[in-house]
């Protein structure tokens, strides 16, 4: 069986190319290249200055990480879906559900 691996490029020099927390994880793990301030209740956008190229066929997908939503109710509003032909920056816009301030520093996950 062939193993089909999406193929990340960096467009700025802060952009962080994705990694595997663990050997054997199925997801990668994107980090936000600088810091983000997500105040109590609302959202906001974090581009991670990337492109990937998806096989024909295949879809890439963002998902929420539990582990900070259970943490600190810092999520996803959706599930991101990168088609084949999908050529631009990959971000995502997160949600601070709880009543404390959230602060990213560049290359967190």
């Amino acid at each position: 069986m062939q193993k089909l691996e999406p193929r990340f490029f960096a467009l700025s020099d802060r952009a962080i190319l994705p990694t595997l927390a663990y050997a054997g994880d199925a997801g990668l793990d994107l980090r936000t290249p600088a810091p983000l301030s997500l105040p109590a209740g609302q959202r906001a956008f974090c581009d991670f200055e990337l492109r990937v190229e998806v096989a024909a066929g295949f879809v890439g997908l963002l998902m929420p990480r539990s582990g900070l939503a259970r943490r600190v109710g810092v999520t996803l509003l959706n599930v991101g879906v990168i088609d084949s032909g999908y050529a631009g920056s990959l971000g995502v816009t997160l949600f601070n559900s709880s009543e404390q301030d959230f602060q990213a520093q560049a290359g967190d996950a």
